[in-house]
């Protein structure tokens, strides 16, 4: 394995270790909370408000370096600051990446212990059949059994993509559907091309099985196309997920996060869940569903959508 730096070489040591620790608990029946949405729909910031508005368990990035043992993770993090008093006071990210210890996490090497991505981040029925997911509900139960809250979990590559497994394989959970207008989600897409790669001819985030075909279109074409199959995906799971999804609106949930937050307040308790509600009083958010990119570009993108929505 080729390591980007010393620091990820020695926690991928550290990790081995620590995997060799078991734990022996009981699983209550606490469902995980899975935001689900195409990258840059705005499924961080619903994360971090979430967060400072619930009493939850998530990932962060403390925790998020115990990738092979998440529960010693969260127990350090817990012990540094408590989960269910924290109150986030940054609310930015970039490109999904938060500041901070208590800032959230995509917990992306503990889905990748479990998704052995190919060319594509979409396994297909035969891959995920290998999975042993009896393992991922146990690693997942046993964090929210220790702590008895509920814990939220976030990644546009592995949840996203792989819903209708995790659907099956946790058959209360809930989902909260981040949803964004196609256009401005693809100008936000290839504006995360330009700054991440500083050039849009990299493919950015998450790569549906579609990216086979799309990979070879023009940049306009790919973004497009990644927005709809993302979508595509999500929505084509909605007869396993049934009434277990709440549709948040990206724009909306930005000029009114207060009435988001007790719509989905509401959707837990429906389903048996009681998150306690922390007093933070939310003001708007400035959302970026406006045209940035050149005029000729964002054109180019509005055409190229209009093959899909």
């Amino acid at each position: 394995m080729t390591f980007k730096n010393k620091e990820e070489k020695y926690l991928h040591q550290f990790n081995e270790l620590v995997a060799k620790h078991s734990w022996e608990l009981p699983e209550n029946t606490l469902p995980p909370i899975f935001i689900v949405g195409a990258p840059r729909s705005g499924t961080t910031l619903l994360t971090q408000v979430l967060i400072s508005s619930f009493e939850l368990g998530y990932i962060d990035n403390i925790s998020s370096k115990f990738w092979t043992n998440p529960l010693m993770g969260v127990i350090i993090s817990n012990a540094i600051e408590p989960f269910q008093d924290r109150i986030l006071s940054d609310y930015s990210s970039n490109i999904g990446f938060t500041k901070g210890a208590n800032g959230p996490h995509e917990f992306g090497y503990f889905w990748k212990r479990w998704f052995s991505y190919g060319k594509t981040h979409e396994l297909t029925d035969a891959e995920l059949k290998r999975i042993p997911s009896n393992e991922i509900q146990k690693e997942i139960h046993q964090l929210s059994s220790f702590f008895n809250i509920p814990f939220l979990f976030k990644n546009a590559v592995a949840i996203t993509l792989q819903v209708a497994f995790l659907a099956r394989i946790f058959p209360k959970a809930i989902f909260l559907y981040c949803n964004r207008d196609p256009l401005f989600n693809a100008q936000s897409l290839l504006l995360s091309r330009q700054k991440h790669f500083n050039g849009i001819d990299k493919w950015f985030s998450a790569k549906p099985l579609a990216y086979l075909q799309l990979k070879d279109s023009p940049i306009e074409d790919q973004i497009a196309g990644q927005v709809y199959y993302c979508n595509k995906i999500i929505l084509d799971s909605v007869s396993l997920i049934e009434n277990r999804m709440e549709k948040i609106n990206y724009k909306q949930f930005c000029i009114n996060p207060e009435e988001t937050i007790q719509r989905i307040q509401s959707h837990c308790l429906k389903h048996g869940l009681t998150p306690k509600i922390k007093s933070v009083k939310w003001k708007p958010f400035e959302h970026s569903n406006k045209r940035v990119l050149p005029k000729n570009q964002f054109q180019k993108l509005e055409s190229a959508l209009q093959e899909y929505f």
